[in-house]
């Protein structure tokens, strides 16, 4: 009901340059005066400089080695390449400092670069510039080196048949990574795609790993999916050589590609088998991504369900080195799975002892996510109820304007359902029902359903909730197509509920009646028992609703008759 925030980016396999061991000291100098001697000036200055940059042991040193060589005409590919990723790998250890990332050095770099784009360059420097350009874009003082982009995916275009399996793999990465600051990396995955099924056969798991992890992270209509069947296939036959993190990680792509792709559920079973074992050594973000997909795969790759019993084991241990999005995931996960598996309810206590003290990060998403988690667990897990006034106040002092629908209606019919065992829920329904009243026509069908019974449900606890149902009345005959099946029925329940105190509601009767004969066959028993009940108080008000009788009636009749024959 919730899609929890998609995992941090994987870690790479690495640059593709490989560092030589050069000398220390006055480096230039020597190596000038001793090549000058050998009569090979410049190969031996080459290959010093291209080891004193990549062995940089900070970002000072990198800075002054850049400014001191990058106006050599010596000054390569390589050389280039490894400047770049060298930057990139200060930048994912945390070690750049701001008068760093303000040095003149990165705009001669970029120069530099543009011009050994225009030339061409090959395909080992093509993956690891694509690379250390993606991991760089999260720095906003460095964006302006994004300006190489269109040259570089023009020179990438060309190299794509030279390059190796690890190159294609980083590129994919970094196309998935870039495609929110630079959409326009997108436009090579049709050229990356068709190579792709190409080079599985030399991918290490780990390179597998990103490629599926790429896959699942780009927008649902990227050409990369028409790869997934084959890349599936190669991570189950390679699932028992792949670390905590390539499991992790495609682990994680399988549920992301689940409905895109379902060909991909062929590597949750061996995925699976192994995430078992290597439960020990993963970190608290591997450990809630795999809760986290093991909860949005259990039912149509119930295999997955075999995660459950080791990750609750180690999610206990490690549940106090959890981020924030780390606790709301898992918090969601156990109300996703408390049915199927229930022995993941131990890992409650530790996540509720955590969290209320970090509501103030979490985002509109998340916190909407905890309030349907604590709305779910109420009764399987009391404990979680401890969260709700710290929750309450959350919502309160948050900008309602920035929730999206799907995380208002998610709160608003978390409140009904915590009325009555955390009252204080309550205060935030007028907010909730007049922001949810304001941004109707954006909602989904099951944003409305939710909605709309929220609304019933809290019809007399707190009255303000109907200054929503006109505008959700109003927008429902036109979503009604799209609804599933508990939808409908708890709309017409809703409905016949609400018809006194919010008349307002009977305009959408009719289209509910019209749909609920096509899809009468998926109710189950509570919710052909909700229609009967609500056809028999609204045939006075709107005698359209009779039109939905029959096939409900009929279904009962066809029900009975099964329980019958199995009884006998």
């Amino acid at each position: 009901m919730v899609r929890a925030r998609t995992p941090r980016i994987p870690q790479l396999v690495g640059p593709l340059s490989s560092p030589l061991h050069g000398r220390s000291g006055k480096w230039r100098a020597q190596c000038r005066v001793r090549a000058s001697i050998e009569g090979r000036s410049r190969g031996t200055w080459s290959k010093v400089l291209t080891s004193q940059i990549s062995l940089s042991k900070s970002p000072e040193a990198l800075i002054v080695t850049i400014k001191d060589s990058v106006r050599d005409s010596s000054f390569n590919a390589v050389h280039a390449s490894a400047a770049l990723t060298r930057l990139a790998r200060f930048k994912r250890q945390g070690r750049l400092k701001r008068e760093n990332i303000n040095s003149s050095a990165w705009p001669l770099l970029k120069s530099r670069l543009r011009a050994i784009i225009r030339k061409g360059l090959p395909a080992r420097n093509v993956a690891s510039v694509y690379w250390g350009l993606a991991v760089l874009s999260d720095e906003p003082g460095l964006h302006f080196l994004l300006k190489l982009l269109p040259g570089l995916m023009e020179v990438t275009r060309s190299q794509l048949d030279d390059m190796i399996p690890q190159g294609l793999s980083n590129c994919l990465w970094a196309s998935a990574k870039l495609q929110s600051v630079a959409p326009e990396v997108l436009k090579i995955l049709p050229a990356m795609a068709r190579h792709l099924p190409g080079k599985l056969a030399g991918m290490k798991p780990q390179e597998l790993a990103i490629c599926l992890w790429a896959a699942a992270t780009v927008r649902d209509d990227s050409p990369l999916s028409q790869a997934v069947p084959a890349m599936a296939a190669a991570v189950k036959d390679q699932a028992v050589s792949f670390d905590a993190q390539a499991l992790s990680n495609s682990f994680w792509a399988s549920a992301k590609l689940k409905d895109r792709v379902p060909e991909v559920l062929v590597a949750v079973p061996p995925l699976a088998q192994h995430i078992a074992r290597q439960a020990a050594n993963m970190t608290p973000q591997q450990l809630s991504n795999c809760l986290w997909s093991a909860a949005v795969l259990k039912d149509s790759a119930p295999h997955g369900l075999s995660t459950v019993r080791p990750l609750a084991k180690y999610i206990e241990l490690q549940v106090g080195k959890m981020l924030p999005q780390h606790l709301c995931n898992c918090l969601w996960a156990v109300a996703k799975l408390e049915r199927a598996r229930p022995e993941i309810l131990s890992a409650v206590p530790g996540i509720v002892r955590l969290l209320p003290c970090k509501l103030a990060l979490l985002d509109h998403q998340l916190l909407s996510s905890v309030c349907w988690a604590v709305a779910v667990l109420q009764q399987p897990a009391p404990d979680v109820l401890s969260i709700a006034p710290a929750l309450m106040d959350r919502i309160l002092k948050s900008e309602l304007q920035e929730f999206d629908v799907q995380a208002l209606s998610n709160c608003l019919w978390a409140a009904a359902c915590l009325q009555d065992s955390a009252p204080s829920m309550l205060t935030a329904v007028p907010v909730l029902a007049s922001s949810a009243a304001d941004r109707v026509q954006r909602m989904l069908p099951q944003d409305l359903s939710n909605c709309l019974w929220a609304a019933a449900t809290l019809r007399d606890s707190s009255p303000e909730v109907l200054e929503a149902v006109p505008a959700l009345a109003t927008h429902i005959p036109c979503k009604v197509d799209k609804m599933a099946s508990q939808h409908l029925s708890n709309c017409l329940w809703a409905a016949a509920t609400l018809k006194d105190r919010s008349p307002e509601v009977l305009r959408a009767i009719p289209a509910l009646a019209k749909r609920i004969p096509y899809k009468v066959q998926d109710f189950n028993s509570q919710a052909l028992s909700n229609c009967l009940w609500a056809s028999s108080h609204l045939q006075g008000s709107v005698p359209e609703v009779l039109e939905a009788l029959p096939a409900i009636t009929d279904t009962i009749a066809q029900n009975v008759e099964l329980v019958i024959s199995r009884r006998w």
